[in-house]
This record gives C-alpha cells, structure tokens and sequence, in this order.
C-alpha cells in the first residue's frame, strides 16, 4: 500500500481545503463580499436593526457551518460580524459560534475516523497519546492562540487525539478569543475603508505578534515545568 492509498482520505479533505482557499484568492470573493457590504451597508444595518434576532441567528448558523465544514472563511465573518453587530457583540457572537462549529468539525473527526486510527496504530500512538492527556489542553490553547495556525486542521488534528470535547471546547474559546475580538472590534471599520486588506493595520499586525509570542511562550514554560518534575 502507497502512502496516497494508506492516507487518501485526509490528503483529500486537506487538499480540497487549499484548493478551495486558492479559488477564493483568485476570485477575491472576499473582497467581492465586502464591496457589496459597504454599498449596501445602511440597508443591510437597518435590517438587522429591525430583525434583530434573526439576523443573529442567520449569522451564527453560517458561522458555524462554515467552521464545522473547514471553509477558510471564518477571519471575514468574524469581521461581518463586528460589523453587523458591534465589536462586543459580534465577538461574542461569533466566538460561541467558532466554538460550537469547532467542537461538530472535532466530533465528527473523532466518531469517523478518529477511533479507528486510536485503535490500529495503539502501540505507536502510546507515547503521543499520553503527552496530549498531559498537554493537550496546552497544546489546542497555543495553536488557536497563534493567529496564522490553519483553524481547520487544529480542529481535524484534535479529533485524532484522546482529548476530551469539554478540554477541546474550552481551550478553543479562550484560544481565539484575542484575535476574534480584534477582528470583530475591527469590522466596526468595514464602513470607512476601501480595501479589506486595509483592515490590516499595524496596530493590529502588532498585536497578533504578541498574542502569538505570549502562546509560544506560555508552551515552551508549561514544558520547562513539566520536565523539572519529572
């Protein structure tokens, strides 16, 4: 058995993923979204005004969908959101969203093909194993800490591992919180820019590199720690 044929199903699911991403970059969607978002903005503002909780629900369910399904698109909604709903309220929106999204992606991993791999590679996966029952909160906190980390492969990676859904549904909140909120705080902008990417600023470039220094940080303490008690 090749390697394609021993790991087709996760290269495919992987692959898919990028390519997808690759159709979104060539297109600019993103940027197709948010043109039609600042032209339509007081239209689509008073809709939500008036229609207050279904517009929050609409949103939630897309957010999860799109995290529960690994759609590379989860940075501009949580921007909508802050948009459509406030920097506060957009955050938290979305953050229960994220979290309810992250934990179907990391359910479904675990019940189809998660188990399966726990039990045909149990010997190799021992050691594996027990550092993700020592660490494994630690390790989901940092890689949802880390801005630039892929969301969905955090997610499809914690399904292969013995963590429990409440230490992953946990650790993936308070891991995104930081940047979600920044993103949310900095949809509030959608109305007064004229490029997404403009969203970018160096404030914002400024505090993701310290979000991730303070995740690679706390890691490589908690593991400083755990080897002086051995």
């Amino acid at each position: 058995m090749n390697f394609f044929q021993k790991y087709k199903t996760p290269i495919l699911i992987v692959g898919g993923v990028f390519l997808f991403i690759a159709v979104l970059r060539y297109f600019n969607l993103e940027q197709m979204v948010f043109d039609y978002l600042k032209a339509n903005r007081h239209a689509i503002q008073a809709f939500v005004a008036n229609n207050y909780a279904l517009a929050v629900l609409a949103y939630m369910a897309m957010m999860v969908g799109i995290v529960a399904f690994g759609v590379p698109v989860s940075i501009p909604f949580s921007i909508i959101g802050g948009f459509l709903f406030g920097g506060l309220m957009g955050g938290i929106y979305s953050l229960i969203a994220v979290t309810i999204g992250a934990s179907s992606a990391f359910l479904a991993v675990r019940y189809l093909i998660g188990k399966r791999v726990q039990a045909k590679y149990a010997d190799q996966l021992k050691k594996f194993n027990e550092d993700m029952r020592r660490y494994g909160p630690s390790y989901i906190l940092t890689l949802n800490l880390l801005p630039l980390t892929p969301f969905f492969l955090i997610n499809i990676l914690a399904g292969l591992t013995p963590i429990s859904l409440f230490n992953f549904a946990w650790t993936t909140a308070l891991g995104i919180m930081p940047a979600n909120f920044v993103y949310t705080f900095a949809g509030k902008q959608l109305g007064t820019i004229d490029h997404i990417g403009d969203i970018m600023s160096t404030q914002m470039i400024f505090i993701m590199i310290l979000i991730s220094a303070f995740a690679i940080g706390g890691m490589l303490l908690q593991r400083y720690r755990g080897r002086k008690q051995l």
